[in-house]
């Protein structure tokens, strides 16, 4: 999902340049730091399950974005 984001953001950076091209894209940047900091939340907790062999890990995301 991140790669999709990705590769979006790219496409509609390009976009929006052509467009608009005094914009800065911060919005797009924003939720995709917002998307990496959960994904990586998602795999410490799926590190955690496996190590530990749990049944289930509070992962708590709160993004700081």
């Amino acid at each position: 999902e991140v790669m999709q984001m990705i590769e979006a953001s790219a496409r509609i950076g390009e976009i929006e340049e052509q467009k608009y091209p005094d914009g800065d894209g911060s919005e797009i940047a924003k939720e995709l730091r917002k998307r990496e900091y959960r994904l990586k939340r998602i795999q410490e907790a799926r590190e955690i399950l496996e190590r530990e062999k749990l049944k289930r890990v509070s992962l708590n995301i709160v993004c700081c974005c």
